[in-house]
């Protein structure tokens, strides 16, 4: 899939939404921030924590996606947060690592 993005023949959106709902499913990090998910604890949907996220537009820039601010405030109308997305990302390695 990503090869045939890269070659421009296949739209990205499908490559992120099956890579990212794919990882989310297994409880890994999403890599191009495509998953929002329910958090009972908050009452409130949020972006499943991402891969690095410092560096999440240039993954999606790389196969021709907008940023994540343009396309979550678009497609949810959500505000990225980058700091907040970052704490999340760390909390969430770190539940992780103590399952391990």
């Amino acid at each position: 899939m990503r090869k045939a993005v890269l070659e421009k023949q296949l739209e990205p959106r499908f490559l992120v939404r099956t890579e990212d709902r794919i990882a989310t499913e297994k409880g890994e990090l999403q890599i191009y921030g495509g998953q929002m998910k329910y958090y009972p604890e908050t009452k409130s949907f949020n972006v499943w924590p991402i891969l690095d996220p410092k560096n999440v537009d240039k993954r999606r820039a790389e196969i021709g996606l907008e940023p994540i601010a343009e396309f979550l405030k678009n497609r949810f109308d959500f505000e990225w947060n980058l700091e907040e997305q970052i704490k999340r990302t760390e909390e969430f390695e770190r539940k992780r690592g103590k399952q391990k």
